[in-house]
């Protein structure tokens, strides 16, 4: 089972994502299946203990509650030979939470994949459109903006495969609560 961090969008953002997935001028446009945003991957644990610890550093993270999520423009990413265009989020408080769990796991042994960074919110891989293509629909939808908002929950997502996989289960949520640091 292969875990990544992260947010569950509110419907304020995944549902005008969603429905801007369907403007794609192609089919070699290939839109994610579930739009969230990535905190931190985490990858494949060694064993359940490791998921035992995993799982009881993440309920007792220190979170503050209410951590703003301003989606801010698209941006084109290249990743293990995969190009993708992708939402950028402004959070520091997101961004700091997504380094502050990495030391974390880090401390209990368990290495991450990588954080996520810089924090997006994947969109649709692009790999096969031109790039002039790109570059038109990223003009035709410049002025597309998102709402600001705030979230307040964790959430551990697995899939079955590798890290290529698009395909998400939600296996836990953990909810902002405050903390003595």
């Amino acid at each position: 089972m292969y875990l990544t961090l992260g947010i569950t969008l509110p419907e304020s953002i995944r549902a005008p994502l969603a429905e801007l997935q369907h403007s794609f001028w192609t089919e070699y446009w290939e839109p994610v299946s579930f739009l969230m945003l990535p905190l931190c991957i985490i990858g494949t644990l060694p064993s359940r203990q490791a998921a035992a610890e995993l799982d009881h550093t993440l309920s007792t993270l220190p979170i503050t509650p209410d951590m703003p999520l301003d989606p801010e423009h698209f941006d084109v990413f290249s990743r293990n030979e995969t190009i993708s265009l992708e939402v950028r989020v402004r959070s520091a408080q997101l961004r700091h939470l997504s380094l502050k769990t990495d030391t974390l796991l880090k401390r209990i042994g368990i290495k991450p994949v990588r954080p996520a960074t810089p924090l997006t919110i994947p969109f649709c891989k692009v790999s096969q459109v031109a790039p002039e293509d790109i570059s038109a629909w990223m003009q035709l939808h410049h002025a597309f903006r998102l709402p600001a908002t705030t979230v307040s929950t964790l959430t551990l997502f697995s899939s079955w495969k590798t890290e290529q996989t698009v395909h998400y289960t939600e296996e836990e949520s953990y909810p902002t609560q405050l903390h003595a640091s």
